[in-house]
């Protein structure tokens, strides 16, 4: 059995503790993350297409909101007459 000692990241001929530590999901959180993702897929697939089109450009595809508006052919805010 051989041992390998606990140090800092830059400590030659240790382990970091950091290297120890699991970042993975366990089984249920890695399922809840799944239903949530499908949950909001499903919301997002029920919005009408003049909803959904901006979000999924804006959120997803991450373009600007002028890059939105020249897609939509929709003006960025609408301006009140007074």
């Amino acid at each position: 059995m051989q041992f390998v000692p606990i140090g800092e990241a830059d400590e030659p001929g240790t382990l970091a503790a950091d290297d120890l530590v699991a970042t993975d999901d366990d089984p249920e959180m890695a399922l809840l993350r799944r239903r949530g993702e499908r949950q909001v897929q499903e919301l997002i697939a029920a919005l009408p297409v003049e909803l959904r089109e901006p979000l999924i450009l804006r959120e997803l595809e991450e373009l600007s909101y002028k890059e939105i508006a020249d897609i939509t052919h929709t003006p960025i805010a609408t301006r009140r007459e007074l």
